[in-house]
């Protein structure tokens, strides 16, 4: 049986706009990022997907995001609002812009905040081992392994996420690790993080084996991040 997973981004939040470490509760959406929201919502309804599984995570954005998306997703049997696909907790960096951060380590973070965070608990990030109230590599794998046992129930999954834990999911489904590696399909071709305006759709199939990988734009520009 083949199955296709949407990945799918909350809307621009204001820490998005700050560019601040989040955690679950405090972010909230923009209106840009309620535009984001509505714009998934229509290109979701182009799209014509029976969803049997919507998987939100239990965060304040994402459940924003989903109101928009299915205004009458308490009624809907198929949704879980689900802890597993949560934004991957930095307890000691919430608030932290990137030049806080790294002012607290004494060393110069190079490119995108959101690789240091990623790779955080290896030998790929400059916080390895700096922040230990902080969720770890070994953390994330538990929960994400166990939501993609999750996906073998199901065709048509749709994911509400944010951008490091839909690329961890992307990591483990392309190359069966977390947080070793940066995603790439095909071979060679590196995948960044996932925009605001984007769906990403992966293909499985009965051995739940990654098949086919496509993105399809909302029309809703993205916000610029580090």
């Amino acid at each position: 049986m083949e199955r296709h997973i949407y990945l799918t981004r909350h809307g621009e939040t204001d820490f998005n706009l700050t560019k601040r470490v989040q955690d679950a509760e405090t972010p909230v959406l923009t209106k840009r990022g309620q535009e984001h929201a509505l714009a998934l919502k229509a290109t979701i309804e182009t799209m014509g997907v029976d969803f049997d599984c919507i998987i939100c995570a239990d965060t304040k954005r994402t459940r924003q995001t989903l109101a928009l998306i299915f205004p009458d997703y308490k009624n809907m049997p198929q949704v879980l609002i689900d802890p597993r696909n949560q934004e991957r907790l930095h307890r000691g960096l919430i608030g932290y812009t990137k030049q806080q951060i790294a002012e607290a380590i004494g060393v110069e973070l190079q490119g995108r905040l959101s690789w240091p965070l990623y790779f955080e608990g290896t030998d790929q990030s400059v916080l390895t081992n700096r922040f230990p109230e902080n969720e770890t590599i070994e953390q994330i794998r538990e929960r994400v392994s166990s939501l993609i046992d999750e996906f073998q129930n199901h065709t048509n999954i749709l994911i509400i996420g944010s951008s490091i834990i839909n690329h961890y999911i992307l990591e483990y489904l392309i190359h069966g690790s977390i947080g070793k590696q940066k995603a790439e399909y095909p071979e060679g071709n590196q995948l960044d993080f996932q925009s605001h305006d984007e769906i990403r759709v992966v293909t499985l199939d009965e051995n739940m084996h990654v098949t086919n990988y496509k993105i399809i734009q909302t029309g809703q520009p993205t916000t610029n991040e580090e």
